[in-house]
């Protein structure tokens, strides 16, 4: 049965909307009823286990208090899973953060490094992981793709020397629940008083440090004030010795990584993030420095 019909008939909604936003495989609707506006995202029955420990996780965060969508019900079909949620009225923050004070941009940006640590602070299971091997496998084997595919940016050979000189950083990080894309595209400026967090579809296990590449690259270029904020919400104002190092290793992985992700889009998808690379090349000097201008 086609989706929206689904929707309709089996779950009695009066009004069903799709919704165009973001990058997930995920076919997300607006569902309307009794007046009352749910955000359903379905995914593929193979996703089945990670859509519900991602529910599951979203749970134990909205239980907690953070502005999350609230789960109401995760449904197995027999092709798809449904994951049925409270929708958020909101703003995009990344659309509104620019008319914000820049100093309501920073606290913006210290409530979101509250909910990270939060978020991090989730239960996981660690056992099997080796994230060492799996980190370093993952930033080698881009490397691969990107040569393979002729991709290329001015000084990208720094890059690539960097990530290959620098993988014994990765080894004995701590391990967290991840949310996997955390940044201001994936938030929502509720009331004007603080910023919900959205799109977990991503979420998974890794280094904590890790988890600011995204701010690095997007919120980065958004709002400086947002970036410095969620650090400091983050680690209360003590930024960590070892911190520094990571992050310009995984910002590395993260120019090559997004070049070759972006070969399956547009040329002008490319081209976009290339804009971006090339920004966090800027921010530190050609890798000249461990730390973005932007943070000294």
């Amino acid at each position: 049965m086609e989706q929206r019909q689904l929707l309709i008939d089996k779950y009695h909604y009066q009004e069903v909307h799709f919704l165009n936003k973001g990058w997930s495989v995920d076919q997300k609707w607006i569902g309307i009823k009794d007046q009352v506006k749910h955000l359903i995202r379905i995914s593929d029955i193979q996703l089945r286990n990670r859509r519900r420990w991602e529910f599951e996780q979203i749970s134990r965060l909205y239980q907690q208090g953070w502005p999350v969508n609230r789960p109401l019900l995760f449904i197995e079909e027999a092709d798809i899973v449904i994951g049925i949620y409270m929708y958020i009225e909101a703003e995009d923050l990344q659309t509104t953060i620019h008319s914000l004070p820049e100093s309501m941009q920073y606290d913006m940006g210290y409530f979101a490094g509250e909910a990270l640590s939060a978020i991090h602070a989730l239960p996981i299971e660690t056992d099997s992981i080796n994230q060492y091997e799996k980190m370093s496998k993952k930033m080698l084997k881009h490397i691969d793709l990107y040569l393979q595919k002729n991709l290329h940016f001015h000084n990208d050979h720094l890059v690539i020397d960097h990530i290959k000189n620098n993988l014994h950083l990765l080894s004995d990080r701590p391990l967290v629940f991840q949310h996997g894309d955390y940044h201001i595209g994936n938030m929502l400026l509720v009331q004007f008083q603080h910023a919900a967090i959205i799109d977990f579809n991503r979420c998974d296990i890794g280094d904590p440090y890790e988890e600011f590449d995204r701010a690095y690259f997007f919120s980065r270029k958004q709002s400086i004030p947002f970036v410095i904020g969620q650090l400091d919400g983050y680690f209360k104002f003590g930024i960590p010795d070892d911190f520094h190092k990571l992050m310009k290793l995984y910002m590395c992985h993260n120019m090559i990584s997004a070049l070759t992700w972006s070969t399956q889009f547009s040329t002008s998808s490319m081209e976009e993030l290339k804009k971006y690379v090339l920004m966090v090349m800027e921010d530190y000097d050609q890798l000249q420095n461990d730390i973005p201008k932007w943070l000294k």
